[in-house]
């Protein structure tokens, strides 16, 4: 029988490995990044030194001709292995194959050195050699995998013929005879066949990987132009194609939804005449700009007009394209945006109300950051402390606020920025001259794109504070009763002209019924002119009387009204008492004397009736002697 050249048949195998390997790592390098190419190059370029330095035998240390040479070969089809259940997506799982690897290595030493031995070396070989193999089979004949069957079959069965003739190795030695087993080890005709196995494989492997690769990438392109298919038929842009020359090539189906025409309305033309007048000349610029810098341009805006006359815009983009015969073209996308386009302009244009509200509002309004540093201010404002726009943009609330210093201008606005409601208070302003006006802050704490500030509005309420005092001294220094009153007859506020006329203090009544100090006989009398009060009907006088600290009660005159602003009463009462018991001992004295005007009107009415009954008996007795012819007895009693 004749047996082929073992070592003419290493050297086959040795360069089928440095061919495998070279492969691999150009695919490698076309196709970066891929892992279980990576893993498969590793694997096949392990098996180059190995097959070196076990044609090197005899010449070089047992250490690396026997032991390097053996592991960097069972290293190799660990990495191949490891890359093809990265291929199919498999995960690793356990690390058994390192192990499997790490024990052979160390029996290749143990029987190499410690005891030498032929066969045990030949069988630990086998033996890992065929259980990496089976497991590289098992991976790429997997039922559960369907695609590329027959490239993964022809792999796995090239995979499956090396693990059975290993593994027939394996089972054969252990019960064969020690001349058997010397063959089996040494023998031309089973290292031979060790040799051809060993180089069908690497063959098979320099197919079935690449081809494998390849069918993986018409898959994944097949994917991407899917991809692209889909994304183009459902994206919200129109897509257009054109040649060198401008002609239109291609046109998405959107283009009707989008710019309101269908696509075959722009093939072989470029349809300019639908831009608006208005915005044609900036969309030629950006085409002018990119024949001649050939760099694309983005968020063009532009309108087109609808065949119904309306208009709407449009943000299209372009770049250079190369096409299929090689020229140059260009590629664009126009996306609808009339809606946001729209609300923009609304945007700007209430931005632009409220800019001219901001700057002519009578309030002093200020926009202010999270430091007090002016952003924004009103006309009103600057006329209010006496500076320019200018001057107070990015001024300090320091520069004008006269009441605080600047660890409590600091608190303050803490305070406002920590408000979730609108915040209220006064303080006072140093305008440009020194003069100092008395304010009212309004203020609210704000979100703009992220950054905190406050919106506050000055008044200036140096008069109102003014006519406040005055009322409040009018208030207090007033002699009668003043009384605020909610409409349930709870004191808000009381004068000192109580504690002068009933001797209570202000502080005292301040949230208390007045009706407590009300007569028990002038309750019913007061609740019904309370009742005509909530009517709206002002009480203009009205009598009742009121208990003194001293026990005593006083009479209190009364008018009053209720407020429809803050719904209470104001009401001022005067004590009557003294004037009263005086108008008593008038009434008295009257009374006396008409009783003496009748006593003397009778006694003068008796005294008057006798002279008058005189003088006619005396006129009667003078008629009589003027009958008699007698001389009158009396003279003229008339």
């Amino acid at each position: 029988m004749h047996f082929l050249d073992t070592r003419t048949l290493s050297l086959v195998a040795l360069l089928t490995s440095v061919l495998f390997a070279a492969g691999l790592l150009l695919v490698y390098k076309t196709i970066p990044r891929d892992r279980s190419l990576y893993l498969w190059a590793l694997g096949a370029s392990a098996g180059v030194p190995g097959f070196v330095l076990y044609a090197l035998r005899g010449a070089i240390p047992d250490l690396l001709s026997i032991v390097v040479a053996n592991t960097l070969l069972i290293a190799g089809a660990i990495w191949l292995y490891l890359g093809h259940r990265r291929f199919f997506g498999w995960r690793t799982g356990l690390r058994w194959h390192w192990g499997v690897l790490g024990i052979t290595a160390a029996l290749l030493c143990y029987y190499t050195y410690a005891v030498p031995s032929l066969w045990a070396r030949t069988y630990s070989i086998s033996a890992a050699t065929a259980a990496i193999f089976l497991a590289s089979a098992w991976v790429l004949l997997h039922p559960g995998e369907t695609r590329d069957r027959e490239v993964r079959w022809f792999m796995g069965a090239a995979y499956l013929a090396n693990a059975l003739f290993m593994g027939t190795r394996v089972l054969v030695m252990p019960f064969a005879s020690l001349a058997d087993q010397e063959i089996m080890t040494s023998g031309s005709l089973i290292y031979t066949l060790t040799l051809v196995f060993e180089i069908g494989l690497v063959m098979v492997l320099a197919v079935g990987l690449p081809l494998l690769m390849a069918n993986r990438q018409q898959r994944q392109l097949a994917q991407s132009e899917e991809r692209f298919r889909s994304i183009v038929h459902n994206s919200s842009d129109a897509i257009f194609v054109r040649d060198a020359s401008g002609r239109m090539i291609y046109a998405s189906p959107l283009c009707e939804r989008v710019m309101g025409y269908p696509k075959e309305f722009f093939m072989d033309k470029a349809r300019n005449d639908i831009v608006h007048p208005d915005d044609l000349g900036r969309l030629d610029a950006a085409r002018e700009k990119l024949k001649r810098t050939e760099e694309g341009f983005r968020d063009v805006e532009f309108r087109v007009v609808l065949p119904d006359g309306r208009a709407r815009w449009l943000s299209g983009a372009a770049a250079p394209i190369v096409l299929p015969d090689g020229t140059i073209g260009q590629q664009s996308s126009v996306h609808d945006i009339d809606q946001r386009k729209r609300a923009q302009m609304a945007l700007e244009m209430e931005n632009e109300r409220n800019r001219t509200f901001l700057r002519n509002a009578s309030d002093g309004v200020h926009i202010l950051d999270a430091q007090g540093n002016v952003l924004e201010v009103s006309d009103s404002f600057c006329e209010m402390l006496g500076y320019t726009r200018e001057e107070l943009i990015g001024a300090n609330v320091s520069l004008w606020d006269a009441q605080w210093d600047a660890e409590e201008i600091r608190s303050m606005l803490a305070r406002q920025f920590g408000a979730k409601e609108r915040s209220t208070f006064e303080t006072r302003h140093r305008r440009r001259d020194g003069t100092v006006i008395e304010v009212e802050i309004t203020g609210k704490a704000v979100s703009w794109e992220g950054r905190p500030m406050l919106f506050n509005s000055a008044r200036d309420i140096t008069e109102r504070k003014r006519a406040q005092s005055a009322l409040d001294n009018f208030f207090e220094q007033a002699m009668s009763l003043h009384l605020i009153a909610r409409r349930d007859g709870v004191i808000e506020r009381a004068n000192r002209g109580w504690e002068t006329i009933l001797g209570y203090a202000p502080r005292e009544l301040v949230g208390n019924k007045f009706l407590e100090l009300v007569h028990p006989d002038d309750r019913a009398g007061t609740m019904a002119e309370m009742s005509a009060l909530a009517q709206g009907v002002n009480t203009y006088y009205f009598e009742n009387r009121y208990r003194h600290r001293n026990g005593e009660f006083r009479r209190i005159a009364w008018s009053a009204s209720i407020s429809i602003a803050d719904h209470l009463i104001y009401a001022v009462g005067n004590d009557i008492t003294d004037r009263q018991q005086a108008e008593e001992m008038l009434r008295q004295q009257a009374n006396e004397l008409r009783a003496s005007n009748e006593d003397l009107r009778r006694f003068n009415a008796i005294a008057i009736g006798r002279e008058l009954r005189m003088v006619e008996l005396k006129q009667e007795v003078n008629a009589l002697c003027e009958q008699l012819a007698q001389a009158p007895r009396y003279g003229n009693s008339s």
